[in-house]
């Protein structure tokens, strides 16, 4: 009786029909959305090999945006939530779980709470933005030519499926940051058909200009403000 060979996965391999296109259930119109959603997480957080290397490239960017709406809204609001039950445990990574520590006392505002739930869906679909963007430029620099904005941000929509983990207490938002990042390089690399290593460094390139455009950004509000102080 041999081994399995080094690569081998729990995953059944793909067939060539699977491969191309396998369409995805929260994009089906058939389909009524909390079915369609637990489907599609379902199909992420179980076999997300399969799910990224069929997923389609050009099916628009709507669908992915609605996801990672209603998935990152849940788990940010989860965050601000377990906040204000365990009083004062960070129950989230950097940076939602400080911001949640940091607003805890101010949580039984009403006002806060309601402004809450109208600015973290803005939130969500800002960053969505800015991670697709960076990591487009990235992956232009080191990836296929070919690839495509809608490409990449379909793959980090969907790879915001484990946020539905923040809705555990303590440890939910850490393991939802850990295995977001784990399906970012997995999905960039099945979905665009990239190595593992040109995955993660195109992840890491585009966390690096992040932080570099923050940084910068800072620095100039910085400036400003001391030439308005300067020449008041």
């Amino acid at each position: 009786m041999s081994l399995p060979p080094a690569d081998w996965v729990f995953e059944m391999p793909l067939t060539d029909s699977e491969a191309l296109v396998s369409p995805v259930p929260w994009e089906d119109g058939q389909k009524a959305s909390l079915p369609a959603l637990l489907a599609t997480l379902g199909q992420i957080l179980a076999s997300p090999r399969r799910f990224f290397a069929s997923l389609p490239h050009t099916a628009g960017l709507a669908e992915p945006l609605g996801f990672v709406l209603l998935v990152g809204t849940t788990g940010l609001l989860s965050l601000f939530l377990w906040q204000s039950v365990l009083e004062g445990t960070i129950t989230g990574p950097l940076p939602e779980g400080f911001v949640a520590a940091y607003l805890s006392p101010l949580q039984d505002d009403p006002r806060l709470v309601f402004g809450l739930v109208l600015i973290i869906p803005f939130y969500v679909a800002l960053s969505q933005f800015i991670l697709s963007i960076f990591l487009f430029g990235a992956l232009r620099l080191v990836g296929p030519a070919a690839t495509s904005f809608a490409a990449v941000f379909r793959v980090v929509a969907y790879a915001q499926a484990p946020a539905v983990l923040c809705l555990v207490p303590w440890v939910g938002g850490l393991v939802a940051r850990l295995w977001h990042l784990v399906l970012l390089v997995l999905g960039l690399s099945q979905s665009l058909r990239l190595s593992t290593g040109k995955a993660l460094f195109s992840l890491l390139l585009a966390v690096l200009f992040l932080f570099l455009t923050f940084f910068l950004l800072m620095l100039l509000l910085g400036l400003l403000g001391l030439w308005r102080f300067l020449w008041s």
